[in-house]
């Protein structure tokens, strides 16, 4: 997609996995990897509230999974834009060829 990746995650990240960069624009990433269970308002309220400790000026939530209403919901608020499991599919499959799931 042409961006420029550092992995930020670690014990203590403050909220965010990884910084994409491109043309000015820095997005955190929260990335959450979930199998049984749907992804819910505290990855969407870390990645907001870490956003400005990594200077970013967009967010994004990404799962293996899906999001609950609650998660949309202060995404939509918050401007950060959630991908779910069928649109990481889409994204991996059009950007690398490959399906994951």
């Amino acid at each position: 997609m042409g961006y420029k990746v550092e992995l930020v995650g670690h014990s203590g990240d403050q909220g965010g996995d990884l910084i994409a960069n491109k043309e000015g624009e820095r997005v955190l990433i929260q990335a959450k990897c979930y199998r049984d269970w749907s992804t819910g308002n505290a990855a969407v309220q870390q990645v907001v509230g870490a956003m400005n400790h990594y200077n970013c000026n967009k967010t994004i939530v990404v799962t293996t999974s899906h999001f609950t209403s609650e998660a949309i919901i202060l995404a939509k608020d918050n401007k950060t834009e959630l991908v779910s499991k069928e649109r990481l599919q889409e994204l991996l499959l059009k950007y690398l060829g490959e399906s994951w799931f």
